[in-house]
């Protein structure tokens, strides 16, 4: 017989968002410098901005970066380079949140660790150089524009868990929008929204204690 905690490890699984999760976000620092290289008004990128069907087709690796940036132009009547808005976009991040990382060791202990991210390849080029230390302690790394898929949606679960041979009810997922804790649920995983580094931090230490 195997021991228990290895047999938990394989069977159980841990999945993290990561913005506002795991890494801190501040989307405001992203307009700031959108501003400064555009001349636009802050309040103006702000207030435009939406997760329309381009941003989505972004993170899900359908859109390129380069066509993004020229629906960006389009909708802020710009024509700023991708470059620019590169370096804006990229802004995203503050810092990685120490009180949920020093909870890392114990949760590998019992569980897969893994994350699954909305995002693009431009944002995970970056976040991935920026903080090797984090990424390097998930076991798995799911991001959206290398699955095909996004959350809030089926098919992107549905990939998870086949690729860790797992079912839905293995999983406890954090996430910090209820969009996507809704549709984990209606696949089946054991999902909590958690915005911020306290709350994420308090949720992963009561599932340590359960």
């Amino acid at each position: 017989m195997r021991p228990a905690t290895n047999s938990k490890k394989e069977r159980d699984v841990v999945l993290l968002d990561l913005g506002n999760v795991v890494l801190g976000i501040d989307p405001r620092q992203v307009f700031v410098e959108w501003s400064s290289r555009s001349g636009l008004a802050e309040a103006d990128f702000a207030r435009k901005w939406v997760l329309d069907d381009a941003y989505k087709e972004h993170e899900r690796g359908k859109l390129s970066f380069e066509d993004y940036c020229r629906t960006l132009n389009k909708r802020y009547g710009l024509s700023m380079s991708s470059q620019d808005w590169g370096i804006g976009w990229n802004k995203l991040w503050t810092r990685p949140f120490a009180k949920v990382l020093e909870l890392f060791p114990g949760i590998k202990t019992n569980y897969r660790l893994c994350a699954f991210s909305n995002t693009n390849a431009t944002h995970a080029k970056d976040f991935t150089s920026k903080y090797p230390e984090v990424i390097s302690q998930v076991d798995e790394l799911f991001l959206s524009h290398e699955l095909g898929e996004r959350k809030p949606d089926a098919a992107g679960f549905e990939l998870i868990c086949k690729q860790l041979n797992c079912q839905p009810p293995q999983i406890a997922f954090f996430d910090d929008t209820q969009e996507n804790i809704d549709g984990a649920k209606k696949f089946g995983i054991r999902a909590s929204l958690t915005k911020g580094e306290t709350e994420v931090a308090s949720a992963l230490k009561s599932l340590l204690l359960s």
